[in-house]
């Protein structure tokens, strides 16, 4: 009788160790997506954003074109939330570009490790009280995910991706 009570107590422990497992760590993955890293910024930036309409990876330099959204003076602003990494955009009238020439740019290769969203920002010496514009930069083209590896002369390689994702 005893040996029937203690095999009977091992399986109840089992079912609720086994329920409470389930409701307190797998449901809970499941039913909570993680949050997305950028849903502060984006929140923040609202519903401004700014169409890329020409992208290229060539040799080692991104470059990006798209519209200007108010005439003014911007930066090319690659954002997480520990850093912000500036570059300096060119300015032609109604369109933004990141250099003139196909072989300068953004050099993939000096870039940071971590994930980053790209924004175009009004420059810092524009904006009033600190606080700037920043628009959200839009891929329009033809080419929605690119990789590209880097390969230095120091032996370190990188692996560097562009997407265009859509949360809620």
């Amino acid at each position: 009788m005893k040996r029937k009570f203690k095999g009977l107590f091992i399986l109840i422990l089992l079912i609720v160790g086994g329920y409470f497992a389930y409701t307190k760590l797998i449901k809970k993955e499941i039913e909570e997506p993680p949050k997305f890293v950028y849903h502060d910024i984006l929140t923040e930036i609202g519903d401004k954003s700014v169409d890329i309409n020409y992208y290229a990876i060539y040799g080692k330099y991104l470059n990006f074109k798209g519209n200007v959204p108010i005439e003014g003076d911007y930066n090319i602003v690659f954002k997480n939330e520990k850093e912000e990494l500036v570059f300096p955009t060119i300015i032609n009238e109604t369109e933004f570009s990141t250099n003139k020439n196909i072989n300068d740019g953004i050099n993939l290769e000096k870039l940071k490790v971590g994930n980053y969203i790209m924004l175009l920002c009004e420059d810092k010496k524009e904006s009033e009280n600190n606080e700037r514009l920043c628009y959200n930069l839009v891929n329009k083209t033809e080419y929605q995910d690119n990789t590209y590896y880097t390969m230095t002369k120091n032996n370190k390689n990188n692996l560097i991706t562009f997407n265009n994702k859509t949360y809620e």
